[in-house]
């Protein structure tokens, strides 16, 4: 047990008048060196921007992308999920090169100086960036502060641990403005900082090659479908960023719902459907073991911090797996009342509604006790047909989920994706061989993503040493 004796004046004083043990054990620590508010040297900072997806450009690869907490990782920029808006998208102002960007929601604190040159070599071509509104963006005086320094020392365990007291919320974690003025920062002349940037520099070139090496998980899992079932993914590529097409008003009408939209005509949605119908005819429909299932609905009283029973939301598989830190827990009597809407092992779990989440699917793991959310849909193929984890891998497959983007309805966020609706989706009839072929490819592959991840980590924490000692 440790104990914290405080007085009530400094528990007045504290920031936000916390009492907390957290926040009252880190004031009580001493900095090795001299401090001052990064405010000090703070020119002007601001939250990114809250852009609707009426902005978002879908599949299209514009000249403007939408940068999220969610592209910024303790290894680096990663941009292979980055969203892309509407060139004419009226948002300002743009990321500069030495913007510091800070998360200031969920990952609080993970910073990055912004390089538009390394930014432009992730996405494969020139690129502006607008921030999203989970982002504080902090443009330093670089006379006092240089910012790929101030970059580096955030990063330190020192600065985590701030960041972990000052990131506040019950399931969502945020930070303030006036918390990220306060930042404690090393009093250091510049020609240190630079001195140190110097030695940093190696190591940061060792970075930077492995990061070439490095593709998010999207990318592995497209790789390996275009090389096992020969997708011709460059004239996907193409079709894709098309802008201007044409249809004959037989093909408006020749639907159900007598969908007329561009975005539900378009030639690459075609393309996809062909390339998949050429090598199967069969559909999602074939191979479930039982009618696709929707959720239950939550009223505020059924939660229970003390309950056993997840409830499975879209919030908590947003990152393609079950994120079990940000399911909340049921009572016993709704979990009993929902017994036809439980989860068990190998179920999978796919998000209908909400742009930037819907089509995401998360495996159920072993020894899981849950409900899932009704705006979720429970999946269940038979496994003598269909490997859970094939057809997991291929659910987020840049195919599916481009006919998931085209096929969706609604407007603005509140678009939906229904189960009448994906039973006719495409699927691939592949053997079991073919299955576990796939299947341990793309798992080949992230175990061997997660060793360069891992190399990288190593080359940060030295990085982290050598910013340290320079504090000293």
């Amino acid at each position: 047990m440790k104990l914290l004796v405080s007085s009530f004046e400094r528990l007045a004083k504290a920031p936000g008048l916390r009492p907390d043990f957290r926040l009252q054990s880190f004031l009580t620590e001493v900095f090795p060196f001299e401090t001052r508010p990064l405010g000090e040297s703070v020119i002007s900072l601001y939250n990114g921007a809250n852009i609707g997806p009426d902005s978002y450009a879908g599949h299209l690869e514009t000249g403007l992308i939408y940068p999220t907490v969610n592209n910024l990782k303790p290894y680096g920029l990663e941009l292979g999920e980055v969203t892309f808006l509407e060139d004419a998208t009226d948002a300002n102002p743009r990321l500069e090169d030495d913007d510091l960007v800070l998360g200031r929601s969920g990952t609080v604190g993970i910073s990055k100086a912004w390089d538009k040159g390394e930014v432009n070599r992730l996405v494969g071509k020139a690129v502006e960036s607008v921030p999203s509104g989970y982002l504080i963006v902090v443009k330093l005086d670089a006379e006092k502060v240089r910012p790929r320094f101030a970059e580096y020392y955030l990063q330190t365990p020192r600065m985590r641990r701030y960041f972990d007291v000052f990131g506040v919320g019950k399931s969502q974690k945020n930070i303030s403005q006036p918390d990220v003025l306060r930042i404690p920062f090393p009093v250091v002349a510049t020609r240190v900082q630079d001195e140190t940037l110097d030695r940093i520099r190696p190591i940061d070139d060792e970075v930077r090659a492995l990061r070439g090496r490095v593709y998010d998980q999207a990318g592995v899992i497209n790789q390996v479908f275009a090389e096992e079932f020969a997708f011709d993914v460059a004239e996907f590529a193409r079709l894709s960023n098309r802008r201007v097409f044409s249809a004959r008003l037989t093909a408006l009408v020749g639907n159900v719902d007598l969908r007329c939209s561009p975005k539900f005509h378009r030639d690459a949605a075609h393309f996809v459907k062909e390339e998949l119908y050429s090598r199967s005819k069969k559909r999602l429909k074939d191979y479930l073991s039982e009618d696709i299932v929707l959720g239950a609905t939550i009223a505020p009283s059924d939660y229970d911090d003390a309950g056993e029973t997840f409830y499975v939301a879209m919030s908590s598989i947003k990152s393609w797996s079950l994120d079990e830190e940000a399911a909340h827990t049921t009572s016993d009597a709704f979990a009993k009342r929902n017994a036809a809407k439980r989860v068990r092992k190998d179920d999978i779990i796919m998000a209908r509604s909400g742009e930037g989440t819907i089509g995401k699917v998360a495996v159920m793991p072993d020894g899981i006790d849950g409900v899932h959310a009704d705006f979720t849909m429970r999946i269940r193929v038979r496994p003598e047909d269909y490997q859970t984890p094939f057809a997991y891998y291929f659910f987020r497959s840049a195919y599916f989920q481009y006919l998931i983007e085209v096929e969706k309805k609604g407007l603005g966020n509140n678009t939906n994706i229904f189960p009448v609706q994906l039973r006719e989706f495409p699927m691939l009839d592949a053997d079991a061989g073919t299955q576990h072929r796939v299947v341990d490819a793309i798992g080949k592959k992230f175990a061997e993503q997660a060793v360069v991840k891992e190399q990288i980590a190593g080359k940060r924490q030295e990085i982290a040493r050598l910013v340290e000692a320079a504090l000293a």
